[in-house]
């Protein structure tokens, strides 16, 4: 990285734009690619020095490095490092279906596709929460395409299994925490929002909360959950639901889901 970009990200009054604009300066110095878009919110529509499309959002970046005065020197190069693995992926090992996971993204972060020719493979899962296939590479996680799909030849009638088999062989031990009437989970950290999508997982749990299992995931790190009883419980839900989305980084979603009868449904 240049001494002059290191300087200017330590500036106390370092700006979005600003930060944004080192970002494609420094993406144009170390990768040459033909062509980069900025819609000015931080999202990059890049076409490689080969020719490929990549979508990279900035927003995330920023929210981490406005926190670390400092460190964002740091933080800075952690994600360079991975956009190399994104700009030249003949480094890592061969994809495989074993490297297909199962994220959780909100609704702007599927709109951010827009009509692109090789969109991500997606589907509905409720409100404004979907499930949003990747590949788990060993230096970052990148979006599984359309043509990648066909290329490994998986059949959608079995992706969402595949995927969920895939991601627990990953994931580390489980972890509840909280003494009640709210609790919440932790497995890792990039991955965490997707327990929503493991079904034994929450008949276990039901069993210990008064009613139906209320939950949200206000960021990928963290899942949040109590019973639809106990209004202490909802109340602390909605406040710290609002408070990781509304202050943190990598957020999902405010809404809070009720399970019933096996199946994730808005809470009113």
């Amino acid at each position: 990285m240049a001494q002059h970009i290191k300087d200017k990200l330590e500036k106390a009054d370092l700006t979005r734009d600003e930060f944004f604009s080192l970002c494609i300066e420094e993406i144009k110095a170390r990768f040459a690619p033909r062509k980069i878009d900025s819609d000015g919110s931080g999202k990059l529509q890049i076409v490689s020095a080969e020719g490929k499309e990549h979508t990279l959002f900035l927003h995330n970046l920023w929210i981490q490095c406005r926190k670390s005065p400092g460190k964002r020197g740091e933080v800075f190069e952690q994600q360079f490092a991975a956009l190399a693995a994104l700009f030249d992926p003949s480094r890592d090992p061969p994809v495989t279906k074993e490297n297909v996971i199962a994220i959780i993204k909100d609704q702007e972060y599927v709109a951010a596709f827009g009509d692109a020719k090789d969109p991500a493979v997606r589907e509905h899962l409720v409100a404004d929460l979907w499930i949003v296939y990747a590949l788990d590479l060993p230096r970052l996680t990148q979006s599984l395409e359309e043509s990648k799909l066909k290329e490994l030849k998986i059949e959608r009638e079995e992706l969402r299994s595949l995927a969920l088999t895939n991601l627990r062989n990953i994931l580390p031990e489980i972890e509840q925490q909280g003494e009640g009437p709210w609790y919440w989970l932790s497995a890792g950290g990039d991955y965490t929002a997707s327990l929503l999508l493991f079904d034994d997982l929450w008949s276990e749990i039901e069993e210990s909360v008064e009613g139906d299992i209320v939950a949200a995931v206000p960021a990928r790190d963290v899942v949040l959950f109590t019973g639809s009883r106990s209004q202490q419980g909802i109340e602390m839900l909605r406040h710290h639901a609002r408070d990781i989305a509304e202050g943190g980084h990598h957020v999902v979603s405010q809404t809070l889901l009720r399970r019933i009868d096996g199946k994730w449904k808005v809470f009113a």
